[in-house]
C-alpha cells in the first residue's frame, strides 16, 4: 500500500466510494493521467517511483498502472465540488489495502489535476502541501491528450 499512497490520490491515491446521491461528477476530471512530481509528508517523490505511472479516471473508477502498465489499484471514488478546497473519497477495490477508504482534496486547472490525499484512518487536508508526520500524499498530473 505505501507503493501506491507514494504515487496518489494516487493517488493514490487509493482512491474511492460509488457516486452519493446528490453529489454529481464533473465530467472534465474523467481522462488518463501521468504523474508529473509528488510529495510525501513534507519530501518530494524519487522521480523513478513515478514516472511512467498512469492513472485513468473514469465515471465511476481511477485506475493506476505502473510503468510496465501492470494495474496496482483500482479505486472508486466520490467528488464534492461544493466545498472549498473541492473535496474527494476514494476506496481500494482492487490492489493492496482493498477496502481502505482515503480522504483528500483536488483541484483541476486547465489538464493539470492537483490530488492531495491523507492515508486511510487519518484526516483529510485542508491545503495542498504535506508536512512530515501528517501521513499526506501530493501528486501533481498532467492530462495525456486523446
Amino acid at each position: 500500500m505505501r507503493a501506491f499512497l507514494s504515487l496518489a490520490p494516487l493517488l493514490g491515491l487509493s482512491l474511492v466510494l460509488g457516486a452519493s446521491e446528490g453529489i454529481q461528477k464533473p465530467d472534465k476530471i474523467d481522462g488518463t493521467y501521468r504523474i508529473v512530481r509528488g510529495r510525501e509528508e513534507g519530501k518530494q517523490v524519487p522521480k523513478e517511483r513515478v514516472q511512467d505511472s498512469t492513472v485513468v479516471i473514469t465515471k465511476d473508477h481511477i485506475r493506476i498502472t505502473d510503468k510496465d502498465h501492470h494495474q496496482t489499484w483500482l479505486m472508486r471514488y466520490t467528488l464534492n465540488p461544493g466545498v472549498s478546497p473541492k473535496a474527494i473519497t476514494m476506496t481500494i477495490v482492487e490492489g493492496e489495502g482493498k477496502g481502505t477508504t482515503a480522504e483528500g482534496i483536488y483541484q483541476l486547472e486547465g489538464d493539470t489535476l492537483r490530488l492531495c490525499y491523507a492515508l486511510p484512518g487519518h484526516p483529510r487536508p485542508k491545503v495542498f502541501a504535506t508536512r512530515s508526520g501528517e501521513r499526506e500524499l501530493l501528486f501533481i498530473m498532467k492530462r495525456v491528450p486523446k
